[in-house]
């Protein structure tokens, strides 16, 4: 299976990962990626850029090498499905797309199903949010069934995160039980790396070979290929059209 672009990657702005955008897109380049989506942490997570680095985002450009640009956030789901960068919305409007995900930093352990289901499904109706971050994370656990089937409604994009199994322990079993519920419904996915490091950048092994199981079909995985990036991406109400 090809995979032509990487939609969660961070960098020096999120004070844990290590390398910058151009030593990203270089490495995106060198392993062939046609797209690349800068998804930093949204201002309420610990590690997280001011909010000026968002409103500062246009400055890099759409074009790194051969690489296409995308300009994004991994905004921070808390536990009533709200948004920090919702409490900008002027800013949270200029950027190219949003990744939307539970972190320890806003969304604390210990919660039930049905709030953490109840969450999801607010998030869902957030008209800013394209893609559904690292879902598969045992310790906020949901009725997935219920939440995918509103996913598929919604037009939403689930992200099989490569970097779960290393950082969320026990996810394989959930994670392949979305994945078979997004293709139930016929959801739209993408494989990420959420790289820290530009030598993960376009790194998609483990998330290949756990779609790959399902046989995922093709058409519904947004970043096989730039016909499908730009049939999601270029079709949304309210935001401009990206030349891929």
């Amino acid at each position: 299976m090809e995979i032509i672009a990487d939609l969660h990657t961070h960098t020096i702005a999120s004070t844990h990962a290590y390398s910058t955008v151009t030593e990203n897109a270089a490495e995106a380049e060198r392993k062939n990626l046609q797209v690349m989506g800068l998804a930093d942490h949204g201002f309420k997570s610990s590690d997280a850029p001011h909010i000026y680095y968002f409103i500062n985002l246009y400055r890099i450009p759409r074009k790194l090498g051969n690489v296409t640009i995308l300009r994004g956030v991994e905004a921070n789901i808390d536990i009533n499905g709200n948004l920090d960068m919702d409490e900008y919305p002027k800013i949270f409007d200029r950027l190219d797309y949003a990744i939307a995900s539970m972190h320890a930093s806003t969304m604390e352990m210990g919660h039930t199903k049905e709030e953490y289901t109840a969450a999801w499904l607010k998030v869902i109706k957030n008209p800013r949010v394209d893609i559904l971050g690292h879902m598969g994370d045992p310790r906020y656990p949901f009725d997935i069934d219920t939440v995918i089937k509103e996913v598929a409604k919604a037009g939403k994009i689930v992200e099989i995160n490569n970097s779960s199994p290393e950082t969320r322990k026990g996810c394989e079993p959930v994670c392949l039980e979305i994945i078979e519920t997004c293709k139930k419904y016929g959801v739209h996915i993408t494989l990420s790396s959420d790289a820290h490091f530009w030598s993960m950048v376009g790194q998609f092994d483990w998330a290949m070979s756990i779609v790959e199981k399902t046989s995922y079909p093709k058409e519904l995985i947004v970043n096989s290929s730039v016909k499908n990036l730009e049939a999601y991406f270029n079709n949304r109400e309210g935001k401009g059209k990206i030349d891929f």
